[in-house]
């Protein structure tokens, strides 16, 4: 494959600003993550900065973008072990009380919260 199609195949990371814990920093990901990063916070009721405040929260010390991209691996592998029978626990947006389970036992695979 040329480097050319290589780079068209794989579209270029798209670099936000994000304050976590007050401090700016700046997370690149694929925009198809950006995506599903945001289509997962509008199901759990939460806003992005508030989102990523709970993923710093348990992430352990690795870089933030790395988190992100493997909480949205295992929030929708979670989601997809789902029966499909049941109400989707990812489905339509709940009204703002807690995070589904699917996206708690997500955190869970991201690390413990500092405090534990």
């Amino acid at each position: 494959m040329s480097e050319s199609r290589y780079r068209s195949a794989f579209p270029s990371k798209v670099q936000r600003r994000v304050v976590v814990d007050g401090r700016s920093r700046t997370v690149a990901l694929e925009p198809q993550l950006w995506e599903a990063f945001s289509e997962i916070c509008r199901r759990e009721c939460e806003s992005p900065p508030a989102f990523l405040e709970i993923l710093c929260r348990h992430r352990g010390s690795g870089p933030l973008a790395r988190t992100i991209r493997l909480f949205i691996i295992r929030y929708f592998r979670e989601a997809s072990r789902l029966p499909d029978t049941a109400p989707a626990d990812l489905g339509e947006p709940r009204p703002r009380t807690s995070l589904s389970a699917c996206a708690l036992r997500a955190l869970d695979a991201c690390g413990p919260p500092p405090d534990a």
